[in-house]
């Protein structure tokens, strides 16, 4: 049941890259059930996965869910999987301030696993949680940092939405450093 668990998980995150979230959820639940236990990494990251599907459908309660099935674990991964739905979930809640620090500390773990795309992932929502805090300056660097990443990875569409994020802020902070 693992490898076909692993195939499961592989097309879930394709669908969900795609746009089709639908599609992606029956897969992530198609997953969690063929994982070889429910406290499984494979489990773990289809409910990741599904707790950013709730968290893109603003569903509270999902990611709620999402977050408290969630494998507690030393992994470092799995402990940035967990801090970005709670991050997401701050966010939901209208707590920015309390999301920050989850997304920073996401973004750092992602990186010291080499998951680059996590990690600018992570730091565009952490612009996002500094931006509704009124902390413009902060905003503007993260969101530059998440283009830059987004970039050097090859998510063109990605870098493009954070990078103009950056700039437009920047221009109001008078960051001309990130400007140039």
């Amino acid at each position: 049941a693992a490898p076909l668990a692993e195939l499961h998980l592989v097309e879930a995150v394709a669908l969900y890259e795609a746009g089709d979230r639908d599609g992606a959820e029956v897969m992530a639940d198609q997953t969690i059930e063929l994982a070889p236990a429910p406290s499984d990494a494979l489990a773990d990251r289809a409910l990741f996965l599904r707790g950013r599907i709730a968290a893109d459908r603003e569903d509270v309660a999902g990611v709620s869910r999402a977050l408290a099935q969630l494998g507690d674990t030393q992994n470092a991964e799995l402990r940035a999987d967990r801090l970005e739905l709670l991050g997401r979930l701050n966010l939901l809640e209208n707590r920015p301030a309390r999301a920050l620090p989850a997304f920073r500390e996401g973004a750092d773990l992602r990186r010291e696993v080499e998951d680059y795309v996590g990690m600018a992932r992570a730091l565009a929502l952490a612009g996002e949680a500094a931006k509704s805090t009124g902390r413009a300056a902060e905003a503007a660097d993260l969101y530059f940092r998440a283009g830059r990443s987004a970039e050097l990875e090859g998510n063109r569409a990605a870098a493009r939405r954070w990078l103009g994020s950056a700039a437009r802020i920047a221009a109001t902070t008078g960051q001309g450093e990130i400007l140039s």
